[in-house]
């Protein structure tokens, strides 16, 4: 009896490519291009005076972060939660309700990465993707769990909409690319530029 021979997938790819070696990356196909922008504290500063007031008045703390074409970006926060805003020309326009609201995934949602993603990489960016993190309720058995989550906002139109709180990375990538989920308009704020 012949002994038998296991193939890795990369063997097996290499000989339907004609010889020719293929690497895990290929295999896996492209990675999802975008552009990323930091919300790392030392990337970020207060906003401008004129514009803080929008935060102060819904005694909210906020840090303004690097964004992407005419966008721009904050890192707004209270003592048990953090979300995103957005403003583009007269307009700022909040994730707080879709992030924190009616305990859409857990207690004290927060922003759970050091930045957040802008698709497509070039050109207008019509796509928002960030992080968060949240815990389930306490137990009798003690703390509750952890919960994340990927936030999806669509940047086209005249104001940015929700598109969805996505379990896995692939689930965030559908829902960017249907645009049928992204009805929920972000509340709007006034703003001065």
């Amino acid at each position: 009896m012949q002994p038998r021979i296991l193939l890795a997938p990369c063997v097996i790819a290499a000989l339907l490519a004609g010889g020719r070696t293929t690497s895990a990356e290929e295999l896996m196909g492209p990675p999802i291009p975008y552009r990323h922008t930091s919300i790392k504290s030392e990337a970020c500063q207060p906003p401008p005076p004129k514009q803080r007031a929008a935060f102060e008045q819904r005694e909210v703390g906020a840090k303004q972060c690097p964004a992407v074409d005419d966008w721009q970006l904050f890192l707004a926060f209270t003592e048990d939660a953090s979300w995103l805003e957005l403003a583009r020309g007269g307009s700022l326009w909040s994730t707080r309700e879709q992030v924190a609201g009616a305990s859409r995934i857990g207690i004290a949602p927060n922003i759970a990465s050091d930045g957040v993603e802008w698709l497509p990489p070039q050109g207008a960016a019509t796509t928002l993707i960030f992080h968060l993190e949240a815990r389930e309720p306490a137990t009798a058995n003690g703390a509750g769990k952890r919960i994340a989550r990927i936030g999806v906002l669509s940047l086209e139109g005249e104001a940015p909409r929700f598109c969805g709180l996505a379990k896995s990375s692939e689930e965030a990538k559908l829902m960017a690319e249907r645009r049928d989920s992204c009805r929920e308009p972000l509340q709007p704020f006034p703003w001065r530029q």
